[in-house]
């Protein structure tokens, strides 16, 4: 029923309405929602206050009117707006400003009233001292705000019908803690009355995302204390702009209260609803977190039952496969779930029991559902294996065919629901659907049913495919229009028939008692009754729960959020009523709402040696200063981008570890980039590539220690000028090894990646340094707790080779493999082919010497190990060598074969591409940015001899650009291009091309993310000063010819890898040029000194040098059975001349390259 609550006398607020009504023939009333504005007004109304017409020059006798003013315009409270009475306006200190007038505040009651009003409710006398001391303390921790009062006073009334007023007040007084202001709703109408969540909703009513969470970081900030405005605009962690406004805002709204000139303070009511966070009350050990199997008891006894064949049909195995499931080591479980199957068959044939009675169908059934869930969620084996592995197993032996047990076909559902999350085929989503709708045929609730749990799968799953189609759904028989019917039809069901069930819950907890009261939550919040979902909310979060299942259904929620705001065609950053559901819900955890909303983001950086970890720092510059690294989840990194993944991880663990989330913003992002842009270009600076061979006992290493090569001296020299600068004298430093890598934030010490990251603000993310094994021809991953093959990267139905599984360094795996040093993944994964020899990992797998090789030779974009990791918003840096057009292809062997291998890799990219754009349509990605260096460079077709004059007109995309050589996003097409040619190497690059790389990374990003992805991040305020790569941009956006022409000369000498300091003008050019026009007397020269020495008896010289050839040859077939020969001569070569040779090119030729390539001439 609506909420009745007694008048509180408030007669100066009554006086101030007469005096203005008298004054001015209007008033305007601000105050928070809540407060008790409109019943002061009608108070005012009913009391005849507005018996002022002589006062006002208007008729005697006039009563006034009330008018409501939001930012929608003016809604008279009852009948028509009349411009000739005197009128009560409802609105904000901005209207009475803009009308001039000193608005009446109506703010909160004194401790008197607020007690009245607590126990208006009652029926019998006056509260007793005690009783009135208890009632003093709630009004006080309710901000003696009248709407909270008449709420709790309810709900005191309410319990004290079947308790004692101690019993009401301690419910109350643990319902507040556990679930804060909104749990005062149970006692509202939901449909009619007024209600916290409603109150809310209306003064936040327009706020995005970043204003919400200001306001929530405010809150949280303040603690009750008054601020400086300075300080409670810096609370707000949001620009100097829109934190002003936002304060603004705030005191329009009368949330936010002058105290004294500069200084605010919140209201009391806003600081108890963006109270603490709703946090999780179960245990975190049964929660999906990283599996530690060898510290389990229960993996080990299970492990030993399966090796000796000892699993017996016993309650005993029986309970510890299910805390296996329950601890989600489902590898393990699948497997004993397997033996007991085979273990009870063979119990009832050994005591001649063939009869298959109901019981044992039903102990048959339940252990093959238990064996298929987890055979389907065996995160170890890949995903087409498991999943057609748990349909078979229910098809042959759960008649999934003709079942209509709920469970067999829920189960069957969610395996099609995870076969579409993988593939996208709408064929999946249809049988997901059709399951879960055969499922929900049998009803309920009642006894082994299911309680609306496939019934509110089949109405999301068909909300979905509603999203998807425009024609009918084939093999369900329904169109577009009636899948909607459908989907009403089933919540609407589900609503009736669980609704009483759920009640029953307010009084007891029950062991499914969370997933029936958010089945029921859900089917409301489908249908747009969002109230009626908290509601239900509440009654859940009474029930036990883990935090994975509070997680689970939020993640749930906003995909239904996401669905009906794109259905609506909304803006992505607004915050809809069902994303203010969700806030309200997790107690204004607008952070983990908004990541909801977002979705899990991963970042790609491709692979291309120096080049790509350049062009890679601009677009983590514009990443920043959108405040989009925040939102990064995981780290995919290839090569070169392994290179800048790795320094930028390190950066970043550095920033998590030593400030807390609430104080991280996007200026700490930006100064992160920037070290990183100042720092790495002096690493790379050292030229790594050439410091391979410039190192005697290093070469010699490479020649004659087994298991060490020049790709092993390459990590060591990663680790020396460029990650221990960083890494060094940090707290909880250790050895820098993958193991130490981890990142635990500095104000939560027991932090879970799993668990707990999904509520922050500024994400902790995985780091995948992507390889290529050479075994397998399989994608090889380093991440900080694990090593090997990922499964879901594997089709099972193409691919036969086998799987090197997937080990975590706390396992039983050798000692030496345990702490793996970062310089030796990063270097496994840029060791080119060819030009570093693959890394070896011994004593792995039985039998096998694992060989690791550049991770681009499988995936040179990353993008695999983000759908790996179930990213649906995908950032894709790619900065790989492009294809060039070859107007005359030589035709040696030495040309035809990297010709032909560059044409496979842009094909595999192409492809990989093209299944980006496959997954958006289907829905299976919120967003995606693909950034790369021939980015609107596309060329028009070429006609043919003697001239195609009558030939197809080229397409739009495709015609010759008519802007002036500029790409859209702001880089000159000739410029642009020669970035996309610069070599693929680890040697030094010159300022001009690292700085013009960033420039064009950072353009990229500022101009396509906005429109890949709308609503993530920051557009405004974005631009920011102090990028040393913006000197580039003098040159590059030159109008003087010679500037121009210098730095297409620099860029053009980068395609080479040897002697590009001899191309640069202004260099040793010149002396190039000398070499060109006497280099034919060198020949000449050689050739009369042999026929010299052969005349003056030298022949026998030569003789000896043939001997000496032939010896070396026999040693050469006794080497090969340590290395191969070839790799023996080079290391031979690189050990005799390197040093020499290397040193000299450093101290010469390198140094002349920086220096005459910089950004000024």
């Amino acid at each position: 029923m609506p909420l009745t609550v007694k008048l509180i006398d408030r007669d100066t607020l009554l006086a101030q309405i007469s005096e203005g009504l008298a004054a001015r023939g209007f008033v305007v009333l601000c105050g928070p929602a809540g407060a008790g504005r409109h019943v002061l007004a009608r108070m005012a109304v009913d009391r005849g206050l507005a018996d002022c017409g002589p006062a006002a020059g208007l008729p005697a006798g006039e009563s006034a009117q009330i008018a409501i003013v939001s930012a929608t315009g003016l809604a008279p409270d009852a009948g028509q707006f009349h411009l000739d009475r005197p009128t009560i306006f409802i609105g904000t200190h901005a209207l009475a400003r803009e009308w001039g007038v000193t608005p009446i505040v109506v703010g909160p009651l004194t401790e008197d009233q607020s007690i009245d009003l607590l126990w208006s409710e009652q029926a019998g006398g006056a509260p007793s001292t005690g009783e009135r001391e208890q009632l003093a303390g709630l009004a006080k921790r309710l901000g003696y705000w009248p709407l909270g009062l008449a709420l709790a006073g309810r709900r005191i009334a309410e319990g004290m019908r079947s308790t004692s007023f101690d019993d009401a007040m301690a419910g109350l007084t643990r319902d507040l803690t556990t679930f804060g202001l909104t749990s005062l709703d149970d006692a509202a109408d939901r449909r009619q009355g007024p209600t916290v969540a409603g109150a809310m909703r209306a003064m936040l009513a327009g706020f995005d995302w970043e204003e919400r969470m200001g306001l929530a970081a405010l809150a949280r900030a303040a603690e009750n204390e008054t601020l400086s405005e300075a300080d409670a605009a810096a609370a707000t962690r949001l620009p100097v702009g829109r934190a002003a406004g936002l304060l603004a805002r705030l005191h329009d709204l009368s949330l936010l209260e002058r105290h004294g000139p500069g200084h605010v303070r919140l209201w009391t009511v806003a600081q108890a609803y963006f109270g603490p966070h709703l946090r999780f009350q179960g245990n975190r050990d049964e929660a999906p977190g990283p599996q530690r199997a060898d510290d389990n008891p229960d993996v080990q006894e299970a492990k030993r039952l399966l090796d000796k064949g000892q699993v017996r049909a016993c309650w005993e195995h029986w309970k510890l496969a299910r805390r296996l499931k329950r601890q989600r080591f489902f590898n393990v479980a699948s497997a004993l779930f397997k033996a007991l199957r085979t273990a009870c068959h063979e119990h009832r044939q050994a005591r001649g029991r063939f009869g298959a009675t109901r019981g044992r169908l039903r102990v048959d059934l339940k252990l093959v559902q238990a064996e298929a869930l987890c055979t389907y969620k065996d995160a170890y084996t890949p995903a087409h294996i498991r999943l057609d592995a748990a349909l078979k197993l229910l098809r042959e032996e759960a008649a999934l065919d003709t079942t209509t047990d709920q469970e067999t076909l829920g189960l069957a559902g969610a395996v099609y629901k995870n076969k579409w999350e993988i593939d996208g085929r709408r064929e999946h989503l249809e049988a997901s659907a059709a399951l879960y709708l055969r499922g929900c045929g049998r009803g309920m609730v009642g006894p082994r049913l299911d309680k609306g749990y496939t019934a509110i799968n089949a109405a999301f799953m068909l909300d979905l495919l509603a999203g998807q189609m425009d024609q009918s759904a084939k093999e369900i028989g329904i169109s577009s229009e009636d899948t909607k019917k459908r989907v009403f039809d089933l919540r609407e069901r589900i609503v009736r028939e669980l609704g009483p069930v759920v009640e029953a819950l307010r009084l007891e907890q029950q062991p499914d008692g969370w997933w029936t009261a958010v089945t029921l939550a859900e089917a409301h919040f489908g249908l747009g009754a969002y109230d009626d979902a908290l509601y239900c909310l509440r009654i859940a979060l009474g029930q036990r729960l883990d935090e994975w299942e509070l997680e689970s259904t939020a993640r749930q929620l906003s995909k239904l959020a996401d669905l009906s705001q794109r259905r609506a065609g909304g803006e992505a950053s607004a915050l809809t009523p069902a994303w203010e559901t969700l806030c309200v819900f997790l107690r204004e955890d607008v952070t983990a709402v908004r990541g909801l909303a977002i979705g899990k983001v991963g970042l790609a950086l491709s692979g291309g040696g120096f080049r790509a970890s350049l062009f890679h720092i601009g677009v983590l510059a514009g990443l920043a200063e959108m405040d989009v690294l925040r939102h990064v989840e995981v780290l995919s990194c290839v090569s070169g981008g392994s290179i800048i993944g790795a320094y930028y991880y390190l950066e970043l663990r550095r920033l998590l570890m030593t400030k807390r989330d609430c104080d991280i913003d996007r200026n700490d992002y930006i100064a992160l980039v920037k070290r990183i842009e100042k720092n790495f270009k002096i690493g790379i600076r050292h030229n790594i590539r050439t410091r391979v061979f410039t190192n005697f006992y290093r070469c010699l290493d490479a020649v004659l220690k087994k298991g060490w090569s020049r790709t092993n001296y390459l990590g060591d020299l990663y680790e020396k000028y460029l990650f221990k600068p960083i890494y060094r004298n940090w707290p909880r430093g250790g050895d820098l090894v993958l193991s130490n890598l981890l990142i635990t934030p500095y104000e939560d010490p027991d932090f879970m990646l799993k668990l707990d990251n999904w509520r922050r603000a500024s994400k902790v993310p995985v780091l995948l340094l992507n390889c290529t094994t050479l075994n397998t021809g399989h994608n090889w991953q380093f991440a900080a707790t694990w090593m090997g093959e990922p499964p879901s990267g594997i089709n099972a139905e193409i691919d036969a080779s086998e799987r090197l599984r997937r080990m975590y360094y706390e396992d039983n795996i050798p000692t030496a493999w345990k702490s793996v040093p970062l310089g030796f993944a990063v270097a496994a994964s840029s060791g080119v082919p060819g030009l570093f020899p693959p890394l070896q990992l011994p004593g792995l797998y039985p039998g096998r010497t694992i060989s690791l090789v550049d991770g681009g030779v499988h995936d040179n974009q990353g993008i695999a190990g983000l759908l790996e990791q179930d990213c649906a918003m995908l950032l894709v840096s790619d900065a790989s060598g492009q294809l060039q057009v070859e107007k005359e292809v030589k035709q040696g062997l030495g040309d035809v074969l990297p010709r032909a291998n560059d044409i496979l890799m842009a094909r595999v990219r192409d492809l990989q591409n093209r299944e980006l754009e496959a997954r958006s349509r289907g829905g299976l990605l919120r967003g995606r940015l693909f950034v790369h260096l021939m980015k609107d460079l596309e060329s028009p077709p070429v006609k043919w001899l003697p001239g195609d004059t009558e030939g197809e007109a080229p397409s739009a995309e495709l015609r010759a650009p008519a802007d002036g050589g500029v790409t859209c996003y702001g880089m000159p097409r000739d410029i642009q291009s020669r970035l996309a040619g610069i070599r693929t190497d680890l040697d030094s690059f010159c300022d001009a091309e690292a700085d013009t790389l960033m420039l064009s990374g950072y353009r990229m990003t500022h101009r396509f993310l906005p429109d890949a992805m709308p609503g993530l991040g920051r557009q405004a305020e974005a631009r920011s000063d102090g990028w040393r790569f913006l000197a580039a941009a003098e040159a590059v956006d030159s109008d003087d010819p010679k500037a121009k022409e210098r730095l297409l000369a620099i860029l053009g000498a980068a395609r080479h890898r040897l002697f590009k300091a001899f191309r640069i003008p202004g260099s040793l050019k010149s002396i190039v040029d000398l070499v060109r026009r006497v280099w034919w007397l060198v020949p000449i020269g050689i050739t009369f000194a042999f026929f010299s020495s052969v005349l003056n008896g030298y022949l026998v010289f030569y003789l000896v040098g043939l001997v000496l050839l032939g010896a070396g040859l026999g040693v050469l077939c006794w080497i090969r059975r340590r290395r191969p020969v070839m790799e023996f001569l080079i290391g031979v070569l690189a050990m005799v001349f390197g040093p020499t040779l290397g040193a000299l090119y450093l101290a010469i030729t390198d140094g002349f390259y920086r220096r005459h390539g910089g950004n000024e001439p």
